[in-house]
């Protein structure tokens, strides 16, 4: 290297790397028990940046050596690098493991059985993952590191940690998700279609089919407004997905003055919110025929009489309101 300056950079970092994997995979692990965001709380160090950093000090320990004779400084960094490559596929089975459980059992199983986090665990491996494939990299592809380059090309060492740490991050997430849905759709190859709809959505895709069961395609449906407990109900774009081609229309919390409706749902909410009571509509509708239907026993109750906000069994039902139009005459 022809700047003495990016010399002692390179022989610091060698003597820094190994403990800066060992950190990383300590805060990791911590945030794995705990939960994303842990670290940064308790000593003001970003977990996923510190990882990152890390995966960069690998860079400069493998491409870059220390130029002195004295080989030893470097035996513990390649130390950590070689359990790093044994390592890994101890920490890749025991996510696969931990996603095999869930299947099995139920969603959130590992973490009230273990107190460990799946999703926050795949960092790990990912982690891990990172320092193998910076070490498999030939060392031709690697410039040579010297002040004009570093001057030269300084935004596009920004651009690439920008992305790399954003990589990282939605990586995890996208790859944890991919594997729990195939290791249950491989787990679960016997599931019909409203099988697999109902282990997605829950209690929504019957109350959608209940719904689509009660209404005339041809029908509009006033559905609540999407806020407070009625994020998913009030979805018209979501909702349509299952309903079309009903035409929805959102009202409001405490007005459905519009009259332009056949249909009205009665949904209780799903969705915690300490702004509005549960239970919705708000407002008296004069009705023709009322169907409820049971979230547990998904059993439909049909009923003719008027539509009452005050009722305490309304404020917790799931149905659908069939409007009584007024008449013309």
């Amino acid at each position: 290297m022809k700047n003495e300056l990016l010399a002692k950079i390179v022989r610091l970092n060698n003597k820094c790397f190994p403990f800066f994997v060992v950190l990383s995979y300590f805060f990791l692990s911590v945030e794995t028990f705990t939960y994303p965001g842990f670290v940064w709380k308790s000593i003001f160090i970003n977990a996923k940046a510190f990882a990152l950093v890390t995966i960069f000090s690998s860079m400069i320990f493998i491409f870059y050596k220390d130029k002195t004779k004295d080989k030893n400084k470097e035996y513990l960094g390649n130390l950590v690098i070689n359990l790093n490559s044994l390592l890994l596929p101890i920490l890749l089975m025991s996510f696969l493991l931990m996603a095999i459980s869930e299947n099995r059992h139920y969603n959130n199983y590992v973490f009230a059985t273990f107190h460990l986090q799946p999703d926050v665990f795949f960092l790990l491996p990912i982690f891990s993952a990172s320092l193998l494939i910076v070490g498999s990299i030939k060392r031709s592809f690697v410039p040579d590191l010297n002040t004009t380059f570093i001057k030269k090309n300084f935004w596009l060492f920004v651009t690439i940690l920008v992305l790399t740490y954003g990589l990282i991050v939605n990586l995890t997430n996208v790859l944890v998700s991919g594997i729990k849905k195939d290791l249950y759709v491989l787990s679960h190859l016997q599931m019909d279609y409203d099988q697999k709809m109902r282990n997605t959505w829950g209690f929504y895709y019957d109350y959608m089919m209940f719904v689509q069961k009660q209404t005339p395609p041809s029908s509009t449906i006033l559905i609540p407004p999407q806020s407070g407990h009625w994020l998913s109900t009030g979805n018209a774009g979501l909702s349509r997905f299952f309903l079309y081609p009903r035409k929805l229309v959102n009202g409001a919390t405490y007005d459905i003055s519009q009259s332009d409706y056949d249909y009205i749902l009665i949904s209780k909410g799903s969705w915690y919110s300490n702004s509005v009571d549960w239970g919705w509509p708000k407002v008296y509708v004069r009705a023709e025929k009322i169907w409820y239907i049971d979230p547990l026993t998904l059993s439909v109750a049909e009923v003719n009489k008027n539509y009452d906000p005050t009722d305490e069994f309304n404020k917790r039902a799931w149905g659908i309101i069939k409007v009584r139009k007024e008449s013309s005459e």
